[in-house]
């Protein structure tokens, strides 16, 4: 968070200065305008909060792994969303504290504001508040993409527990994934029996690695509910005899 901070403040500063341009009715100019950020730092806040909030990001999800034990997992917030709250409390503190009043509130060459000038004016609020609306809005949505998860994952552990795995075939994929893209989208098509002695089959579209991909005529590893077998949303397939719910989940990219 205190990365996002100094990141924040080199960000005030850079909107301080357009804010007091737009305020004079500037288009360019050469001279820093007083904004409560000295240029020395807003140098600073861009040449090291950039490289230092990647830094503190790889330490903060390696640590956030160990902690956790699981190195596909994020407890609580992002590093994105802490930097994110960083930069909100300094373009705060920034816009409402720091940035300077018009010489002339309301009034430039003799003229009222018009409703530009106002919302430039309202910057100082506006742009704060839309920061930390963004910062409320990803931290929500994170919440509810792992919350999705874990429940995905919850089903698939009592659907391992409760339900049947069988071995089934690949019958069709609609190409080879290429060794020069990290991911391919594939449609492909599996077949399975159920325990009643009917085929089933079944049509997904997912991401797949040049290495590990579907191939027509491999058997793949169905796990499906024998009470309701052609309840697509309880139907999961890995491409190993795996017994981890983590290879029988949706794979994307």
């Amino acid at each position: 968070m205190l990365v996002g901070v100094l990141l924040g403040i080199a960000v005030g500063a850079l909107v301080g200065q357009l804010r007091a341009m737009a305020m004079l009715g500037l288009n360019e100019t050469s001279e820093w305008f007083d904004n409560g950020v000295p240029l020395w730092l807003f140098v600073v806040g861009l040449v090291v909060g950039i490289p230092l909030m990647f830094a503190a990001a790889v330490n903060y999800n390696s640590w956030n792994h160990r902690y956790s034990g699981n190195p596909d997992r994020i407890i609580g917030v992002t590093a994105a969303v802490l930097a994110m709250a960083g930069v909100s409390v300094a373009l705060w503190i920034i816009g409402m504290v720091l940035w300077p009043e018009p010489e002339t509130f309301g009034v430039r060459d003799r003229s009222e504001w018009d409703g530009a000038e106002w919302t430039v004016y309202w910057m100082k609020a506006w742009g704060p508040a839309l920061v930390t609306a963004a910062t409320v809005l990803m931290a929500l949505g994170g919440a509810t993409v792992r919350r999705n998860r874990d429940r995905r994952r919850a089903e698939l552990e009592h659907l391992m527990a409760t339900g049947r795995r069988v071995p089934g075939v690949v019958t069709e994929i609609s190409r080879t994934p290429s060794p020069e893209a990290s991911k391919t989208q594939l449609n492909w098509t599996f077949s399975f029996p159920d325990d009643e002695g009917n085929t089933r089959w079944v049509e997904r579209q997912e991401f797949f690695t040049a290495e590990s991909h579907p191939v027509v005529g491999a058997t793949v590893w169905v796990l499906f509910d024998p009470a309701d077998p052609g309840n697509l949303s309880r139907i999961h397939a890995s491409l190993t005899d795996s017994d981890d719910p983590a290879d029988y989940t949706t794979r994307g990219m």
